[in-house]
C-alpha cells in the first residue's frame, strides 16, 4: 500500500515544487484553519507546491522583517494577510520590485502594486450581520421600546475593521426606531470586554452587540456574565469557526454569528495559476454564510467534518514525506552499496592485474638469476668478469 502511495504520488510529481511564502498577520482558530488548509493543498494539484508560513503575532514592524526575509528565501510567490494597511505597503513594493507575484489574502495593503487579492467581502460580511441585528431590534421595538445596538470595532487601521464597520453602518442608517454607537477595539477578547463593561457601567445597557470577530464575542459575553446581564445582551459575530462561534451559537452566547471564508485551498490553486501563467481574477470574492440557532446545527457538522478531513489529509501527506525521506535515504544507501562494489570489483581487478605483473617480474628475476648462473662468465675479487681457466 505504501509503496503504490509512493509510486502514484512520484508519477504526479512534475518536477521541483513552487515554493510559497506566507506571512500571517496574527495566530487564531480562523488563522490556523487557513494555514492548514494550505498545508493540505501542497500536494493537491498538477504542481506541487511547498508552502513556507510566518506569523507576525499583530507586530507589523516583526511583519515587515518576516516578509523582506521571505523574499530573500528564493520564494517564486508571496501571500500576504497584512497586520496594517498603511505600513506594509513599502515591503509589498520591495518584494514586486524583485518580480515576487504578491496575493493578498483577507486583508489588503494601500498599495495597488500586488498581483491578485482572494478573501471574503468584508463589507457584505457586515452589511449581513447588520440586518440580522436589525430585523432581531425590530422584534424588541414592537414591544413599545427603542433597543440599542452597540458595535465594537476591531482595530481601525485594519482593512476588516474599516469594511466591516461600514457594511454593519450602512445596514443601521436610517432607523430612528433604534440607538445606534460604536466604540474602537482592538481585535482582542479583552478589549471588547473593557468597552462592554464600561458601557454597561455607564448605565445604558445595550440590547445588541456586535463584535468584529467571534474571538471578541466572548470578550462580550464575560462582561455580561461579570455585570450580572448575561440573557439581556443579545451578542454576534464574524468567523463562525466549529470549535469558537458555532460552538457560542449553540450554547446561547450569542444569537448569531458569519462564516467567514477561509478556502487555503483556493489561495494555493491562485498562486499556481499565477505561476504556470494560467488565467486568473485579480480579484476573488469568497462567499461567506450567516449562522443562527435555526441552521447552527447543520452548518457546525458540515464545517467540523471538512476541519476533520483537512487535519486527515495533513497527517497522510506527512507521512508520506517521512516515507519518501526513507525511500531517498534507502535509494541513496543502495547507490553508495552499488558504488562500493564497483569499486570493490575495480579493487579486485587491480590486485589482480598488479599481482600478474609481479609474477612477471618475479619469473623475470628468476630467469636472469638464472641466466647469470649458468654463465661462463663470473666476478673475480675485484668485481671484474674473467673467463674460467681451462
Amino acid at each position: 500500500m505504501a509503496v503504490g502511495l509512493l509510486l502514484l504520488t512520484a508519477c504526479t510529481n512534475t518536477g521541483k515544487p513552487y515554493k510559497i511564502g506566507v506571512s500571517q498577520c496574527s495566530k487564531g482558530q480562523w488563522r490556523d484553519k487557513v494555514n492548514n488548509e494550505m498545508l493540505a493543498a501542497q500536494h493537491l494539484y498538477e504542481h506541487d507546491v511547498k508552502v513556507c508560513i510566518a506569523n507576525a503575532y499583530d507586530d507589523t514592524q516583526l511583519q515587515i522583517r518576516q516578509i523582506d526575509s521571505l523574499a530573500g528565501e528564493d520564494i517564486d510567490l508571496l501571500v500576504v494577510a497584512p497586520n496594517e494597511a498603511a505600513p506594509i505597503s513599502a515591503a509589498i513594493s520591495k518584494v514586486r520590485a524583485k518580480g515576487i507575484p504578491v496575493v493578498f489574502f483577507d486583508r489588503k495593503a494601500e498599495t495597488d502594486d500586488y498581483t491578485a487579492f482572494i478573501g471574503g467581502n468584508n463589507v457584505e460580511a457586515g452589511r449581513v450581520i447588520g440586518l440580522y441585528a436589525l430585523s432581531v431590534a425590530r422584534q424588541m421595538a414592537a414591544s413599545g421600546r427603542k433597543p440599542f445596538v452597540l458595535e465594537v470595532t476591531g482595530a481601525m487601521s485594519t482593512s476588516p475593521a474599516q469594511e466591516r464597520h461600514q457594511g454593519f453602518a450602512d445596514a443601521m442608517s436610517g432607523h430612528g426606531e433604534l440607538e445606534y454607537v460604536s466604540r474602537k477595539g482592538d481585535w482582542t477578547s479583552d478589549g471588547a470586554c473593557r468597552i462592554v463593561t464600561e458601557q454597561i457601567k455607564s448605565g445604558r445597557l445595550p440590547d445588541i452587540v456586535f463584535c468584529h470577530n467571534d474571538g471578541m464575542a466572548t470578550g462580550a459575553y464575560k462582561a455580561a456574565v461579570e455585570t450580572k446581564t448575561e440573557g439581556k445582551i443579545k451578542i454576534l459575530g464574524i468567523d463562525g469557526m466549529p470549535l469558537e462561534g458555532l460552538e457560542y451559537v449553540k450554547l446561547g452566547h450569542q444569537i448569531g454569528t458569519y462564516v467567514y471564508p477561509t478556502k487555503g485551498d483556493e489561495i494555493v490553486r491562485l498562486a499556481l495559476d499565477i505561476l504556470t501563467g494560467k488565467e486568473y481574477k485579480r480579484d476573488n470574492t469568497l462567499q461567506g454564510l450567516l449562522v443562527t440557532p435555526d441552521n447552527v446545527m447543520s452548518v457546525a457538522a458540515t464545517e467540523g467534518e471538512l476541519l476533520k478531513q483537512n487535519k486527515n489529509l495533513i497527517t497522510i501527506q506527512n507521512k508520506l514525506e517521512h516515507l519518501f525521506g526513507l525511500y531517498n535515504v534507502q535509494g541513496k544507501v543502495i547507490a553508495a552499496c552499488i558504488f562500493a562494489m564497483a569499486l570493490l570489483v575495480v579493487g579486485i581487478i587491480l590486485i589482480a592485474w598488479a599481482r600478474r605483473k609481479t609474477r612477471l617480474a618475479n619469473r623475470r628475476i628468476t630467469a636472469m638469476n638464472q641466466e647469470q648462473t649458468a654463465s661462463p662468465w663470473w666476478p673475480d675479487r675485484s668485481g671484474n668478469c674473467r673467463r674460467p681457466m681451462c
